[in-house]
């Protein structure tokens, strides 16, 4: 995922692409669990189809919770990061996990919660945004998540997460150098970071709900460079040009298959 160089737009646009996407999770822990059905190779997308995938794009934020401050209330721990050396913490409750990375990565997060209740956020000191907030119902949250893609707006290798939670949760964070490649068909649901080795690749969307859509953000591995995003529509089938990335951040509520074609 041409080369770009590590700029203040570069910052502007992570930040942005960042804004956006955090925002749309805030509905994400209220997600239904019930699978939609199989999805059929549609190789258009009807004009709603492409009003959804404007209006997530282009979606703006309100007022919401305002950003969480670590204090007496989030118990601190520190630890480093480096590839091949995850970090993997078990919790309950509110904690702030600090981290200073050993390399020029992006970092993984995996964070899960199987018994979570109430009010519930994952917040990411490095780019000031949740990547996770809104009410968790207590039958188990899972998300998976890309940060640290530009580490200027970081301070410098060291980064942190909030966690707010009521419940009992694993949070793991991993260097993206660690992600397998994927070179067959893959099933996914909601949010998680793939690493290819293809040029493109053919994505099938089957959403939650007739406004879900699918957000597909490719980087490159060699300097975290961001190359490419796209919008798939509801039960749409479409090849993914990825300019040169190797990493994908794939965000939607409902069923995907990823090929290489």
């Amino acid at each position: 995922m041409p080369a770009y160089p590590h700029s203040v737009r570069d910052g502007i646009i992570a930040v942005a692409i960042g804004s956006v996407l955090a925002l749309l999770l805030l509905v994400g822990v209220r997600a239904a669990q019930e699978p939609p059905g199989g999805v059929p190779d549609s190789r258009g997308a009807d004009t709603a189809q492409r009003d959804a995938c404007l209006l997530r794009q282009g979606a703006g934020g309100g007022a919401g919770e305002p950003d969480p401050q670590p204090g007496p209330d989030f118990p601190r721990q520190a630890h480093t990061l480096d590839t091949a050396r995850p970090v993997v913490v078990h919790g309950t409750g509110n904690a702030e996990v600090a981290y200073e990375r050993l390399g020029d990565f992006a970092t993984v997060v995996d964070f899960e919660c199987d018994d979570c209740v109430g009010y519930l956020n994952l917040f990411n000191t490095g780019s000031a945004l949740p990547i996770v907030s809104g009410e968790a119902l207590g039958d188990g949250f899972d998300v998976q998540w890309l940060i640290d893609t530009v580490h200027e707006l970081n301070d410098g290798p060291h980064n942190s997460l909030l966690i707010t939670a009521d419940g009992n949760w694993r949070l793991t964070l991993r260097s993206w150098h660690d992600l397998p490649v994927e070179d067959g068909p893959l099933e996914g649901r909601g949010a998680q970071v793939v690493r290819v080795d293809s040029p493109s690749v053919r994505l099938s969307f089957a959403p939650l709900n007739s406004r879900d859509t699918l957000n597909v953000y490719a980087y490159r591995l060699s300097d975290r460079g961001f190359t490419a995003n796209v919008c798939i529509g509801r039960f749409e089938s479409q090849v993914v040009d990825l300019q040169g990335g190797d990493v994908l951040l794939i965000w939607a509520r409902g069923e995907w298959t990823l090929e290489t074609p």
